[in-house]
């Protein structure tokens, strides 16, 4: 049980979130999140609030983040991308490369790393507190995205 814990698990349960909608947490914004996660845990957040909310398991989960993401989420820092057909697709690439490779440093600094998968995206928000992993009555893994209280950056990074 998570007392004190607002949460999108709880929210569903009570019937307070609107069929086919998803509830974010404001301290995602007013903490600044975005400038310290990778775009792809950016990105599936408010699809992680969704599959809470409609009660599915982690496994659940992560097949569902798979089927409605692109593969282009992931950097692999190992391969650059060299071909480009014009100047602002060369542009768009490397501001997106060096954000991202920003982002792995400050993690690797903080004893996290660069997710490379959808269940490590899932780890990562586990690791940073932003969700909670439960076992169901039937053994299954699920998740729960904290609404509130929910954790400051200054928790987690130097």
């Amino acid at each position: 049980m998570n007392l004190g814990k607002i949460t999108v698990g709880l929210l569903s349960k009570l019937n307070l979130i609107p069929t086919n909608q998803c509830i974010l947490p404001n301290g995602f914004y007013e903490y600044s999140w975005a400038e310290w996660l990778p775009l792809a845990n950016i990105t599936t957040l408010p699809q992680i609030s969704y599959c809470v909310s409609k009660g599915l398991t982690r496994e659940a989960t992560v097949e569902y983040l798979y089927s409605h993401n692109a593969e282009h989420l992931f950097i692999n820092f190992e391969e650059i991308n060299r071909t480009f057909t014009s100047d602002h697709q060369r542009n768009e690439y490397f501001l997106f490369y060096f954000r991202e490779y920003s982002i792995k440093i400050k993690l690797e600094e903080n004893g996290m790393y660069y997710p490379s998968t959808m269940e490590e995206v899932i780890d990562l928000f586990l690791q940073l507190g932003f969700l909670i992993q439960n076992i169901d009555q039937f053994g299954y893994k699920t998740l729960d995205l904290i609404i509130r209280p929910f954790p400051k950056v200054s928790e987690h990074f130097k």
